[in-house]
């Protein structure tokens, strides 16, 4: 019930309605930040597929936009959107992140950009520091793709026949589909 909701912690969001719709989850995860009268305040966290779990590092949205913000912050790139694929193709595995910026840049600070996004990664989560320290996964890469990727991508979904109401931002990479899509567009 509302009422038995704790300030910091996380929900995920399941629905029933009276036109048969029963114990709906639609996979978001909230967390309350506080009330307003009886009213819990929410916050949206992650989606519970968009969970990423390399060598029991858990990553979710929520952390990955810490990190873009951080980012951002620190190398005075705007950073348009963002995606991001745990490779596990390799041994040891990694992060791959591609991000579409507001200006381009050089390869040069694309190169440096995979140490940035480490040590951000790291200071939200440990566990991403230790498994790079001990050599348990390898260090991440992040790609610059084309200005516009993210809304090709968005247009493709749809003459896939997905409905436009049902394209969501991806921020995690799940299908070879996909990562193969983003690979396209790297400037």
């Amino acid at each position: 019930m509302l009422h038995e909701l704790k300030i910091g912690e996380l929900y995920e969001i399941v629905i029933t309605n009276l036109s048969g719709l029963y114990r709906y989850r639609i996979k978001d995860v909230v967390r309350v930040t506080g009330y307003k009268g009886k009213v819990p305040l929410l916050r949206f966290a992650y989606r519970k597929n968009q969970v990423i779990n390399i060598t029991g590092v858990k990553l979710t949205a929520e952390h990955i936009t810490g990190v873009v913000k951080s980012f951002e912050e620190r190398t005075g790139i705007t950073v348009n959107d963002y995606c991001i694929y745990p490779d596990t193709d390799n041994i040891p595995w990694k992060i791959i992140m591609f991000i579409e910026t507001q200006s381009d840049i050089s390869p040069e600070t694309v190169e440096q950009l995979g140490n940035i996004f480490d040590e951000e990664l790291s200071k939200t989560n440990r566990e991403h520091e230790r498994m790079l320290k001990i050599g348990e996964t390898s260090p991440s890469d992040v790609y610059s793709v084309q200005e516009g990727t993210f809304r090709k991508y968005r247009e493709y979904k749809i003459s896939k026949g997905t409905s436009q109401n049902q394209v969501k931002s991806i921020r995690v990479i799940t299908t070879r589909e996909q990562l193969d899509f983003f690979k396209k567009y790297i400037s």
